[in-house]
């Protein structure tokens, strides 16, 4: 039996970062309703404060790192739940604020974001359809970072958004990289090799576009297109057609001028020749 869908994008979201050892990946799913980019998933990658746990048995790592970001994910759950609602029991597992490092407070804290196409990171990866490599993001202001603060706290300090899925994938890492084109490659191999298809999205209205968009670096930063762009080839054949009728008509033209000349020669006269009045009595008098 298939795994769901949400245990696979999070399978994949782990393996990836795991395999370029950074603290954590996102995946932002655009919300058709509100055209808005929105927390899909996540896998957390990085150091750990406390660990709570009620399996009696020693655990791997990678069991153990998947539970926290289920544990991260339920505490926000939590937190937010409890803005509006009483308190309620929570198991002894759980974690609570203080259990936390900053760089899982700034994991935890991405949950709350949302991002229109062409706004922050994730949307001007997204609208672009490149991808986008900050490096220094606890360093920026939060015009160029929007999470700069948050990072800043949590010693975050490369952060880096994939157009890819019908989404962003997002990484970042405490470490301070400079972009290399190799981990944007190998990131988009990676995805494409264990991509399993996602459920279809709704129609986004009359902008829909009429080709999948494509993930590629050098697409246009055009987010919708009504219609593909005209084929230079095929304009250039309909202009060679056009100028081969237009010069059709022209020889037709100037065959039937040399008929109606040949017409005019038959019957004596001279193409261009003017007859006045009295050339034609005198041509026409009868012999007395």
């Amino acid at each position: 039996m298939a795994a769901p869908l949400g245990n696979r994008l999070q399978s994949m979201l782990q393996a990836a970062v795991q395999s370029v050892h950074w603290t954590y990946s996102l995946f932002w799913q655009l919300c058709p309703q509100q055209v808005i980019l929105v927390w899909g998933d996540g896998y957390y990658n990085g150091a750990i404060k406390t660990r709570k746990t009620v399996q009696p048995m020693e655990v791997s790592a990678e069991e153990a790192s998947l539970q926290r970001s289920q544990q991260l994910r339920e505490l926000y759950e939590s937190l937010s739940a409890g803005e509006t609602n009483p308190p309620t029991r929570r198991p002894c597992a759980a974690l609570s604020p203080e259990d936390l490092t900053e760089s899982e407070w700034f994991y935890l804290m991405c949950v709350s974001f949302s991002f229109p196409p062409g706004v922050g990171l994730p949307g001007k990866a997204y609208a672009r359809r490149q991808h986008v490599w900050l490096t220094g993001a606890n360093e920026v202001d939060s015009k160029t970072f929007s999470r700069a603060i948050l990072a800043k706290s949590a010693r975050i300090q490369t952060v880096v958004c994939i157009p890819l899925l019908d989404g962003v994938v997002e990484f970042g890492t405490t470490d301070k990289v400079q972009e290399d084109l190799n981990f944007i490659h190998h990131v988009k191999t990676f995805f494409t090799d264990h991509h399993h298809p996602l459920p279809p999205k709704p129609a986004l209205s009359e902008h829909s576009t009429s080709n999948p968009i494509s993930s590629s670096d050098h697409n246009p930063a055009v987010m919708y297109t009504v219609a593909d762009p005209p084929n230079p080839t095929q304009n250039d054949e309909m202009d060679e057609e056009e100028e081969e009728e237009d010069e059709e008509e022209e020889e037709e033209e100037e065959e039937e001028e040399a008929e109606s000349a040949s017409e005019e020669e038959t019957g004596g006269r001279i193409p261009g020749q003017v007859t006045t009045p009295e050339m034609e009595d005198v041509t026409g008098a009868e012999p007395s």
